[in-house]
């Protein structure tokens, strides 16, 4: 399986409303819940009403379109980066799976990743 390292730095955050997004950038995940709505961007994204933030991930893609019928992607992936004890934040989209991890800890990640058979 192939991973691409997408090449910007992101930022965790909550964030007051919606309407307080800009859409003007290649990824934006947002996660709404009834106690939060949060999202990961790039770093250098602003946005208003911003309550809290954690700067400073890379971003691992699976590269190319997922089947829903596919099992176990996700769990390869971070069973890697639990041995290694590197915490990760898994993201799914309708066609792909997004891997976000500390800077401090991409690099062994990737590492990780090739030694496991994983094309970057």
């Amino acid at each position: 399986m192939k991973l691409r390292k997408l090449k910007d730095k992101y930022k965790c955050c909550k964030i007051k409303d919606i309407q307080d997004l800009n859409f003007n950038c290649d990824y934006v995940f947002i996660f709404k819940t009834p106690n939060e709505l949060s999202l990961f961007c790039i770093d250098n994204l602003k946005l208003n009403g911003v309550t809290e933030t954690e700067n400073g991930f890379c971003c691992f893609a699976v590269d190319g379109k997922l089947d829903f019928s596919l099992t176990g992607i996700i769990y390869n992936i971070t069973k890697i980066l639990a041995y290694l004890k590197i915490p990760v934040c898994a993201v799914s989209t309708f066609d792909t799976d997004y891997f976000f991890i500390k800077e401090e800890n991409c690099v062994k990640a990737e590492k990780a990743f090739k030694e496991n058979g994983y094309d970057i």
